[in-house]
């Protein structure tokens, strides 16, 4: 008599086993077509933790806007700043994206955990070069992982990276105080490594134009670990805050005396 976790019962076994030994029953396998194997990314295809961060696209919009009026400072030229969607993906899969060599900086946003990435791509170091010492922002020159910066290079990095760092400050202020710290820099990003592969990680991306000929992105990494317990706060929107209320009550007089 069967129980209930049988499927067959011993004599239906013992019957099986007789056949494949004298052969009656086939046994051999035949291939059958498959379809594809295609790669499913967990992280690439979930929406949850974009969702989550639905407040770093205005985060963005507000930093570049900054950004912008901090490099025409600096610069005394306009950069065009064209702002990126963010993406969330593994810290692996961020790494291949960055060109190399690039000018990697290891970065602590605190007081939130772990540790980000601010990149700049050569172009827009030289182009940032050459308009600070009066040029027009050309940035041709491509750079060799062997000579790597030059001392003059690396002070407009740091005046660069001062500027960002500003503006970070006061893009995250109306949502959360941060505080970039620079920890270290690389040329290689194989070398910044500064988390687990399959860590998962925002990637907020900016494209500039320095000129006519200088173009690059700068890119900033978040890890998701350290954006997760301020998730809640970052799936709102940013509030005005009050240089922006200035701006729109200024713009809005403006627009009143122009239509009347």
């Amino acid at each position: 008599m069967p129980t209930s976790s049988q499927v067959l019962t011993n004599e239906e076994v013992a019957a099986l086993v007789d056949a494949m030994e004298s052969g009656d029953l086939d046994t051999s396998t035949t291939d059958t077509p498959s379809a594809p194997v295609q790669a499913y990314s967990l992280v690439a295809n979930d929406t949850t933790s974009r969702g989550q961060l639905a407040a770093l696209e205005m985060i963005n919009d507000r930093f570049s806007r900054q950004l912008r009026g901090g490099l025409l400072t600096l610069l005394r030229q306009a950069v065009k700043i064209t702002v990126l969607p963010f993406d969330v993906m593994t810290f692996s899969a961020y790494l291949k994206t960055l060109p190399s060599p690039s000018n990697v900086n290891i970065v602590r946003f605190t007081p939130l955990r772990g540790y980000g990435l601010v990149t700049l791509e050569p172009s827009v170091i030289y182009g940032a070069v050459d308009s600070f010492f009066g040029g027009r922002g050309g940035g041709a020159i491509e750079l060799s992982a062997l000579r790597g910066f030059t001392p003059t290079e690396d002070r407009i990095i740091q005046l660069l990276m001062e500027s960002i760092f500003e503006n970070l400050r006061d893009a995250w202020a109306p949502v959360y105080p941060i505080n970039p710290e620079f920890v270290s820099r690389e040329i290689n990003p194989a070398f910044a490594q500064v988390g687990e592969d399959r860590e998962t990680v925002a990637v907020c991306r900016f494209d500039l134009e320095l000129g006519s000929s200088a173009h690059g992105q700068l890119t900033i990494m978040y890890p998701f670990s350290a954006l997760k317990p301020i998730r809640l706060l970052l799936r709102g929107g940013v509030q005005a805050g009050e240089r922006d209320e200035k701006l729109a009550a200024r713009w809005s007089d403006q627009l009143e005396t122009a239509v009347t």
